[in-house]
């Protein structure tokens, strides 16, 4: 494990330390988890499972743009394991990952990179415009002003700093950032205005999905907010935990919703175990990736073995 890996993974065992080690706290967010409503939970992880191939249709279309077909099959399953790998692993594995499966079916590097970056930036943006919406609806709407505002506030910081981070990268898999804006300027003028509608309707229903699973995970707590309250605190919650920071975000996400769902009353220890168990959606996620994995190499195997078999009865078969 290098440096940077190290001070990530010491940085989220350190706020997840200082989130713990309140008096009492970390008692009373284990019985929230133990409390916890399992349809709830269990809905939550059919719902985030969708994510993955809602990207996989939005990688093939940008992709498409660059006159490169390929088939909706392999980039669903790159975005599988690469949820998989973000989840597991530090974040950013994933992504490469994906990187090398676009390279590896005739797309240049720099043209893989910034495909992979264009779809992030889209992911980002639709939940960006969907926090800002929910955020004034709360204000509007709702008459809580306070951390509706406050929550905007930090959202556009985190975006900022995100972008920041982003930009301060020399090289991203051995691709200057000057070849991935080029690619990204190419790839939106390039692409129809009917192409460029779809790709936004899939980023907003992917951010729809994730939205509604941490929804889920709250009422599996029994956090009483309502599904827009929630959807701007997890947007930058999300948002705070792509943050290369963290070991996939883990610290910065508990701490983002205990400090934003304050306001609002919830108390410090569901608010972290809210964090808690949207990872562990994750976890469910990535489980039924790997059943569904096994099941499909499982079926080939048979199958070919079957084949083999047919193969071999028809040889030994006497001609008439």
């Amino acid at each position: 494990m290098d440096k940077k890996k190290l001070l990530k993974l010491l940085f989220s065992l350190l706020i997840l330390y200082f989130l713990f080690s309140a008096k009492g706290q970390f008692a009373e967010a284990m019985t929230s988890l133990k409390e916890v409503n399992k349809l709830d939970w269990f809905l939550a992880v059919i719902v985030i499972a969708f994510t993955p191939f809602i990207a996989g249709i939005r990688t093939k279309l940008i992709a498409g743009v660059l006159g490169e077909h390929i088939r909706y099959r392999s980039c669903i399953y790159d975005c599988l394991v690469s949820a998989t790998l973000n989840t597991l692993f530090f974040s950013g594995s994933g992504d490469l990952y994906r990187m090398n499966g676009l390279k590896k079916r005739g797309i240049a590097a720099k043209e893989a990179v910034g495909t992979v970056v264009f779809d992030r930036l889209w992911g980002i943006a639709a939940l960006v415009c969907m926090a800002f919406g929910f955020a004034f609806y709360e204000m509007n709407m709702k008459d809580q002003d306070t951390p509706a505002v406050a929550s905007v506030i930090i959202l556009v910081v985190l975006l900022l700093m995100g972008l920041t981070f982003m930009l301060r990268q020399p090289k991203l898999g051995k691709v200057q950032n000057s070849k991935i804006i080029s690619v990204i300027r190419d790839l939106i003028l390039r692409s129809s205005a009917k192409r460029l509608v779809k790709i936004g309707l899939l980023s907003f229903l992917g951010s729809t999905f994730t939205l509604a699973s941490v929804y889920l995970c709250a009422r599996a707590l029994d956090i009483d907010c309502s599904f827009s309250f929630i959807a701007v605190a997890a947007s930058v919650a999300i948002i705070a935990s792509m943050l290369p920071i963290s070991a996939g975000g883990i610290g910065v996400r508990e701490f983002s919703y205990v400090f934003l769902l304050e306001p609002a009353g919830v108390p410090p220890e569901k608010a972290l175990a809210l964090g808690i168990v949207q990872y562990s959606t994750f976890l469910g996620h990535v489980a039924i990736i790997l059943i569904c994995q096994f099941i499909y190499i499982l079926y080939k195997k048979m199958r070919s073995t079957d084949l083999h078999l047919d193969q071999n009865s028809s040889s030994k078969r006497p001609l008439s």
